[in-house]
């Protein structure tokens, strides 16, 4: 092949609303709260398109999707899917839940047909904020590790947790 690897993947032409026609919308939100590194941001926005999210909400201090590096790994899906900034305090009034440590295991947990999903730094997690509002509202969903770290990547265990709550609602 005459082309770079990162080439391979798929880029639909068109602006957001003709591509939007073209993939399997969800009614899924997702929340990044605090990310800071550029990649994850990336990554994350590559694979909420793939799995059917309506739109990205951004905490003010999460990485900026226009980073080069945001940019390089998400091949594209910053102009595709839509996001926007959006204070914690001001999150649209949907049923809210998170992926943190000492949730309900993955395979227990009820998903919602449509919510927000929030996802915390790398380093600190969920804001205490948002902890409290999801207790108050669907909880916490956890992934069962069976390895000698306490830990994926974020961009990893949301990956996780968007392709099991897309499973259970598209079949």
């Amino acid at each position: 092949m005459n082309s770079e690897p990162a080439e391979w993947d798929l880029i639909v032409p068109g602006d957001r609303e003709s591509v939007s026609g073209q993939r399997d919308i969800m009614d899924f939100y997702l929340y990044l709260d605090d990310l800071r590194s550029p990649f994850n941001v990336g990554a994350i926005f590559r694979t909420a398109e793939s799995f059917g999210v309506k739109e990205i909400l951004l905490s003010e201090d999460t990485a900026s999707p226009f980073h080069r590096r945001a940019l390089r790994s998400a091949m594209g899906a910053v102009s595709i899917v839509p996001y926007r900034i959006v204070p914690a305090s001001r999150l649209p009034d949907l049923p809210l839940f998170c992926l943190e440590l000492g949730g309900t295991p993955l395979d227990s947990f009820t998903f919602p047909s449509g919510g927000i999903l929030v996802v915390g730094s790398e380093e600190v997690g969920v804001s205490p904020y948002l902890l409290e509002r999801t207790q108050r509202s669907l909880g916490r969903v956890s992934i069962p590790l069976g390895g000698l770290k306490g830990s994926l990547n974020v961009a990893v265990a949301a990956g996780i947790v968007l392709q099991r709550w897309y499973s259970t609602q598209s079949a």
